[in-house]
């Protein structure tokens, strides 16, 4: 298994698995990612076999010291196997020395994928990721923020997300408790 920066012949496969795997209202449009890929501030990368299969995909933002795992899914079909928890300690290694951090839907929130949400908390927590203490709201869907052994303010959120979208994001991003 390995994690490799997407060519281009790629970025048709990731886009199609992004576009299935996340909600419209958490996604950023895949052409907006692609142009701060184009300014070195977002990593699009494949998730493969040894063989070279695309087995998923991560998208991650990086701004001064840390690193946003913004999306991340394996392939339907291949999900179940460690890949994903495989996957997912390449991408802690290779952000080692960056605040590490990752954003998921809150489970204190009703919703009708609830179970996915917990399942989704699941993996990441028995993948090393810890809750903070932040809660946000995002686009309108509330957020819960895990890390990797590290704090991160509102404050830093926000600056993180201003640097990267400018500042009409900033009306976007609402703090729900720190």
């Amino acid at each position: 298994m390995r994690l490799k920066e997407a060519e281009k012949q790629q970025l048709g496969q990731i886009e199609s698995l992004y576009l299935s795997a996340f909600p419209a209202a958490e996604r950023v449009p895949f052409a907006l990612l692609q142009e701060k890929r184009e300014e070195g501030s977002v990593r699009i990368f494949a998730v493969e076999s040894d063989e070279g299969d695309f087995n998923g995909m991560a998208i991650t933002m990086e701004s001064e010291d840390m690193a946003l795992l913004g999306y991340f899914a394996i392939s339907s079909g291949r999900r179940g196997g460690g890949i994903g928890s495989a996957a997912f300690r390449l991408l802690k290694d290779l952000f080692a020395d960056k605040r590490f951090f990752l954003e998921v839907e809150s489970t204190s929130v009703e919703s009708e994928n609830a179970q996915e949400r917990e399942e989704r908390k699941i993996f990441y927590y028995r993948n090393g990721m810890e809750e903070s203490s932040l809660t946000v709201l995002l686009k309108g869907v509330e957020m819960d923020i895990l890390t990797r052994s590290c704090r991160i303010s509102y404050e830093d959120y926000r600056r993180f997300y201003i640097s990267l979208f400018g500042d009409e994001i900033r009306e976007k991003i609402q703090l729900i408790h720190e």
